[in-house]
């Protein structure tokens, strides 16, 4: 039997709820069905959680929900937990200039295990817990994080990321995400799964998913009429050349003013972005026609051959396309049943 692995839950004022509750939530149903599977069943769970205020009893989030505990980092040592959990909010930016917090913090660098859910990586960062390692946070705040801590490689399109005793995640709902991503990491796939499921999440996505899925491209409105054609020629003809040179002829402009302005306004290259569109529609092929052959998925998503595909995928998401399908049958099947 593992022993109980308890986790402090920061609370600040103005901060998100969700990015609490979220989380929590999920390690709570993880602790039902960990419970269920102890030989010697006993009224121990395995995640125990405290919530500690950065600094009053009480603190009102950004909906107004007021959260009260007894608990504070006065009287409370990081050394007695073996999770940190920040969560996000606009209350971070306040929470920076609370000095005791950050020195709180900063002591967590090599014993526990710390996750920030949303902004929360900026208090992270604070803390200097991100230098040198590789951190995710919402899309809105993921340049304050660059600028102000240049020792941090920030990846912007991930939904959460594990670097060492670190985990960051993306806006608000990839921090369930990320729970289920450590609780299959504390307790096996089945519980992860089985956890997903209670919560009627339709997949347990991969870390390396984006955080904009490719119908939210699709909505996506450039500045420049030019720039808005192309983006729509990409996401309506992902089996046709789409080379950077035929997108700028498309354009009508040259290739480097095209490549300057697509960058600019749509914030990566066409290149990368035409990837992306197939690499999102071809994850949609594969849910919806698990029988479907790779080269055949390749050729309806613009790529050119069956192995250019795989290796594509399989970077950018982490695992190979069949792993994939198979997850997600499983996973399908389990909703189901």
């Amino acid at each position: 039997m593992r022993q109980p692995h308890t986790i402090a839950v920061i609370l600040f004022e103005n901060l998100m709820p969700l990015d609490v509750v979220g989380p929590t939530d999920a390690f709570m149903v993880a602790n039902y069905y960990w419970h269920r599977e102890q030989t010697h069943p006993s009224d121990d769970q395995f995640y125990k959680y405290e919530f500690v205020s950065a600094a009053e009893e009480t603190v009102t989030c950004l909906s107004g929900l007021k959260l009260h505990t007894s608990k504070t980092i006065a009287n409370q040592s990081p050394d007695a937990f073996d999770t940190i959990l920040v969560p996000g909010g606009n209350g971070v930016f306040t929470a920076l200039e609370n000095a005791t917090l950050i020195e709180w913090l900063s002591m967590c660098r090599h014993k526990q295990r710390v996750m920030s859910v949303c902004s929360g990586s900026i208090l992270l960062g604070e803390a200097g817990l991100l230098n040198g390692k590789t951190a995710c946070s919402h899309w809105i705040t993921c340049d304050y994080l660059r600028d102000h801590y240049p020792e941090v490689n920030v990846n912007p399109d991930a939904l959460y990321m594990f670097d060492g005793n670190v985990i960051t995640s993306a806006g608000v709902t990839a921090g369930i995400d990320m729970a289920l991503a450590i609780i299959e990491k504390d307790l096996g796939y089945e519980i992860a799964l089985a956890t997903a499921r209670r919560l009627v999440m339709h997949l347990k996505r991969n870390g390396n998913q984006s955080q904009f899925s490719w119908p939210m491209k699709m909505q996506y409105k450039p500045q420049s009429k030019r720039i808005q054609s192309v983006v729509h020629k990409i996401l309506s003809e992902l089996q046709t050349e789409l080379g950077v040179d035929a997108l700028a002829e498309h354009a009508g402009m040259s290739t480097r003013n095209f490549s300057r302005l697509f960058k600019q306004q749509i914030g990566e290259t066409p290149a990368k972005f035409v990837e992306k569109s197939r690499l999102e529609y071809s994850r949609i092929v594969l849910e919806e026609n698990q029988k479907a052959s790779l080269q055949s998925i390749a050729t309806v998503s613009g790529f050119s051959s069956g192995e250019q595909f795989s290796r594509s995928f399989e970077r950018i998401y982490g695992l190979h396309p069949k792993d994939y399908s198979a997850q997600f049958k499983l996973q399908q099947e389990s909703i189901s049943s």
